[in-house]
């Protein structure tokens, strides 16, 4: 356990991106579950862990990284290169916010988590036309202020244990800030993704993950859809052959670019779809 004085080094954020992705493993088809926005199409828990696979695999094949912003920033390039779906890419622009943070920092003190916390939260809010309120976005809000909120004296294991905290809080007052959250009883699967790696950070700090005791359904979800095998009961839906019910998720990569371009980008994308987000990769482009 980390007391007073202690800082987080390179090791222990290698435990953290190792621990989360068996956590994200064991509890991806949970998450599926919850999946009712911004597509209701069951996928965000495999989406995060195919992020965060990607994240963890790209730190194993950077070599020992000997700093905290080093480890930081072989896990955000490896989320942005294998980011899925919404929550993959938040989850992305969350550790690269964190790495930005850190610059060329060997280790983080408690204020300096709060800090990497804070750049996440802009960073995710930079990266989204319309952010909204009960999702991801608000879970990770509520984290970085949790954290922000404790004295000079806080510890590593308090600014861990405040933002999960924090998070777990924001995670079940989801269900009543989205009408669909509500309509289906649950609350949002990107939110539980995050507290999920919140939680298995204060195990890295503290040797204990939190015990929670969470209501993340209040009614049966009824099975999600899948465009890979249609249903044969769309048959008798009148919005089944209705191209303007139909949702569609598109991902794609430009290269040569600079962060104005992005923003016009972002601009002229928002009046074509919903839920756009357009990210950078950390290195200008």
């Amino acid at each position: 356990m980390f007391e007073a004085g202690d800082v987080v080094d390179a090791q222990a954020l290698r435990r953290w991106a190792e621990l989360g992705l068996k956590a994200i493993e064991e509890r991806h088809d949970e998450i599926n579950v919850l999946n009712v926005f911004p597509v209701p199409d069951g996928d965000t828990g495999t989406n995060l862990l195919i992020t965060v696979r990607s994240a963890v695999e790209d730190l194993r094949a950077s070599g020992t990284q000997q700093t905290a912003a080093g480890v930081l920033d072989a896990l955000a390039r490896g989320a942005f290169t294998g980011a899925r779906g919404n929550s993959g890419v938040i989850l992305a622009q969350i550790l690269r916010g964190m790495a930005d943070a850190t610059a060329t920092q060997e280790q983080l003190d408690a204020p300096g988590i709060a800090h990497a916390l804070d750049r996440a939260a802009a960073a995710v809010m930079r990266a989204l036309s319309s952010p909204a309120d009960g999702t991801i976005v608000s879970v990770l809000h509520a984290a970085a202020t949790g954290a922000s909120r404790l004295g000079a004296d806080a510890t590593p294991a308090d600014v861990a244990l405040a933002a999960a905290d924090a998070a777990a809080a924001a995670l079940q007052h989801t269900v009543t800030q989205l009408d669909v959250l509500a309509e289906n009883g649950v609350v949002d699967a990107g939110g539980l993704g995050l507290l999920i790696l919140l939680d298995v950070f204060v195990e890295v700090v503290t040797g204990e993950r939190p015990d929670r005791r969470l209501t993340l359904t209040t009614r049966p979800v009824p099975p999600v859809r899948s465009a890979a095998r249609p249903d044969a009961s769309r048959q008798d839906d009148p919005a089944a052959d209705d191209d303007t019910a139909q949702d569609y998720e598109v991902m794609y990569f430009v290269g040569d670019t600079d962060d104005e371009r992005m923003a016009t980008l972002r601009t002229r994308l928002d009046a074509l779809g919903d839920s756009v987000a357009v990210v950078g990769d950390g290195a200008g482009t």
